[in-house]
Formats: C-alpha cells, structure tokens, sequence
C-alpha cells in the first residue's frame, strides 16, 4: 500500500481521476474539520520527523493575539511505527479521533486510552466528529465505492453499525473529506464534504444533498467550517479570470454556506493565499479570527501556519520542522 504521507495531500485531485486510480489513494486520505465555537485551545497536527517514515499526532499551544511563536510542539501524543494521521478534536477538546493505517482510532486529549474503532480490510478514514460528541463521520470504501459514513466514537459492532450517508451507487461518485459543522441556527448539521472536484453537503438527518462549489476549472477538497456555521474555508486549484492560478498550486479560499453560481458574481468565493507555493488543509480556530494551514511557502517542505480570516498578510509560520508538518485541527479549550 502507497505512504499515507505522500499521497493524503493529493487526495482532492485525486477524486478527478477514473474510479481504479481514485480507490488506490484513497488510503492516502486526510481529516478536515469544523471549528466548534468557543476558546481556542491547542493545535493537533501530524508530524514526520527527520528522516523517519511514518507519521505521529502533535499538539501545538498558540495564542494568536499575543506571546512568542513556538517551535517546539508537545510530545507526540503517538509513538510507534504506524502511520497516525488525521486528527480530529471532539466538540468537548477531550478526545482526538485518528487515522492509524486506514483504520479509525480514538484517544484522550493527552494520548491515553488509544482505542481502535474500526476493524476491516477496507480503508476507513478522515474522522470528523457532530457537534454533539455522538458520533464520527469518515470515508469508507466497505461497500466497494468511496462514501461518507457515519458511527458511534466506540468500537464497531452488532450495535455500532456504520450508516452510509453519500450512497450514490453507480453514479461514479468519489465521496472523500467530510467536516462536520457546528449546530446550525436551524438546530440541524450537514456534513459538507468533496465530491469530484466540488464541495458539497449532506444533511445526517435526511440524506438530503447540496452542491456549494462549482468550479469544473480546478478541485475544490478539504473543507472546513467556520465556527457560526456561515462560511466553508476549502482549497482549490482553480483558474479563472477572477482567480487566475497558471500554476495550478493549491490555495486557500472561504465562501459563505450556500450555493455558488459562476458568472453571477453570486456567493463569489473570497481567496486568502495567492503565491506558487502549496496552501492547503484550512483549519478555522474555535474563536472565529484565526485560520491554521499547512504551507511549503517558507523552505519548500510543509509546516503549520496561522492566518487571519480575511488574507495572509500577516501569516504567521508555527513550526519549524525538517520534516513535514501537515493537516492541523483546531481543539476548543475545555472547560475547567
């Protein structure tokens, strides 16, 4: 099976290739997130050290307002030789939900009581949790096409039955990156999610899906809800007159919670990052201000950066690895 660490970063193009190459990267998936609202916390990401192959969960304290950047992170909250990727911070900031090679796993906050959820031949992954804390959203291929499902944080079994949520058999979709979002002012969630190159949405509660994006220049993958629920940060390829991008690198975009209408100058995306290098995996911080990102715009390999909502002017690097840093989450702080 292909690295986990290579391939996750290429999982939104790859949703635009033919079915067979799609399912081979898959394994490669990556989590993407909500923000839930509330005070920021730490920052879990994943980490591959100097030299070493697999990957590991870190967090990473930062106050955006104020105080000296670190460069240290926490210790790992994983240490072994599997590839642990993909955290996901419940809506408490008690437990992050991972990825340890294609399975789901779930730990405490401080890396104890690692507890493996998932146990099957198939991948299963990109962990995102409802905002209730009940249960944890994730791509599968366990009815033979990539889907986003849905189970309780526990193990799986006769009373733990995942529940497909994208099931489109035979339309040829490629369903990968669910983020759950906060409550919405309706007391309803959507999962949104990457479908083929677009953002979409699905309602747990009915199935009902929405087309947000629609851009057939470019991918759109890896979305991420803003804490009020009103806006959807994703990245994108795109290239446009309004978003021209010959490179075809990723970048950092937000656009408000609703359908995009091309042409119309209607719900226009509003585009953070415009450079050559890679600005990918938006993570929106519980308090609203604040967007985490991972970037090669500094030594050509992929660190943790903080911006504002608005634009990169003043984006900020948070760690300072020679290995790769990839794929923040953004805790709210618990309640003491």
């Amino acid at each position: 099976m292909l690295e986990t660490n290579y391939f996750r970063a290429w999982l939104g193009i790859a949703a635009a290739l033919v079915a067979s190459s799609a399912l081979a990267l898959i394994g490669a998936a990556e989590s993407a997130e909500a923000a839930f609202p509330g005070k920021n916390g730490k920052l879990a990401f994943d980490s591959v050290p100097p030299g070493q192959g697999d990957s590991e969960i870190v967090t990473l304290s930062y106050k955006p307002n104020g105080g000296v950047v670190p460069e240290d992170p926490d210790p790992p909250l994983t240490d072994n030789t599997a590839q642990d990727s993909g955290a996901a911070w419940s809506p408490s900031g008690s437990k992050i939900a991972f990825e340890r090679n294609s399975e789901l796993w779930v730990m405490n906050s401080d890396g104890t009581k690692q507890t493996r959820l998932t146990t099957n031949s198939v991948i299963d992954s990109n962990p995102t949790w409802s905002p209730d804390g009940k249960k944890i959203a994730f791509v599968s291929e366990r009815d033979g096409d990539l889907d986003i499902w849905t189970m309780k944080p526990v193990p799986e079994g006769p009373t733990n039955v995942p529940q497909n949520l994208t099931d489109d058999s035979g339309s040829g979709a490629f369903d990968s990156d669910p983020a759950w979002s906060p409550l919405l002012p309706d007391n309803s969630t959507r999962v949104a999610f990457h479908r083929n190159g677009d953002i979409w949405t699905v309602n747990p509660a009915n199935l009902a899906k929405e087309q947000i994006t629609n851009e057939p220049t470019g991918t759109d993958s890896f979305p991420n809800w803003s804490p009020s629920g009103r806006r959807i940060a994703f990245q994108s390829n795109r290239n446009t007159a309004a978003f021209p991008n010959a490179g075809g690198d990723q970048e950092i975009y937000t656009i408000k919670a609703r359908p995009e209408t091309p042409g119309t100058g209607d719900n226009e995306p509003r585009r953070l990052t415009d450079n050559t290098a890679r600005d990918e995996a938006p993570a929106w911080s519980p308090e609203g201000f604040h967007i985490a990102f991972m970037s090669t715009r500094r030594d050509n390999n992929l660190e943790i950066w903080v911006m504002s909502t608005l634009s990169d002017d003043n984006a900020v690097r948070l760690t300072n690895n020679r290995g790769d840093d990839e794929f923040p989450d953004w805790q709210r702080r618990q309640r003491r």
